[in-house]
């Protein structure tokens, strides 16, 4: 390919868009991916596009009387990506990043989740991120006393741990 280049980042497909004469995102998001996977099957490139997505829910947990609120994540799938479904279709990997939300309104962490894997079919959360005080994102370990620990230095008692998190 040009000049050696083997990875083309396209941040974000909206704007890519956005000048279009069509007043239909949605199709021109379509046709979009349908031009790069034909330029991708013509040319040794791999191709990682960002996507916005349609309005996510954002669903707290339920809890009882007087107990205290703990955080949750917002649970991001493949089928909320912003026009039709043509990206989900043609896309050959989608990965998704959660946000966890905490109960003091803190930055928690960042979890990486693969929902499409075309090549590999291996789904389900792969990592997880936090924000450093330099304001990068840094891998967390992922042993639930390093985690417990972390909150407890952050003065929050209550965080939600479930087993198929790990």
């Amino acid at each position: 390919f040009i000049c050696g280049c083997t990875q083309i980042f396209i941040d974000h497909i909206s704007m890519v868009v956005a000048g279009s004469e069509s007043n239909n995102e949605r199709k021109d998001i379509d046709m979009l991916y349908e031009e790069l996977a034909t330029f991708m099957t013509v040319n040794p490139v791999g191709i990682h596009a960002v996507m916005h997505l349609k309005r996510v829910e954002d669903i707290e947990p339920k809890q009882k009387d007087g107990e205290e609120p703990k955080s949750y994540w917002r649970t991001v799938k493949k089928e909320m990506l912003r026009g039709s479904s043509g990206a989900e279709q043609m896309s050959s990997q989608i990965v998704v990043l959660e946000n966890e939300v905490l109960p003091d309104g803190r930055r928690g962490r960042v979890r990486i989740k693969v929902e499409k894997n075309r090549e590999h079919s291996h789904l389900g959360i792969c990592d997880w991120l936090l924000m450093n005080e330099q304001g990068r994102l840094e891998t967390v370990p992922t042993d639930p006393e390093w985690i417990f620990n972390y909150y407890k230095e952050q003065n929050l008692s209550k965080v939600s741990f479930t087993e198929n998190e790990y």
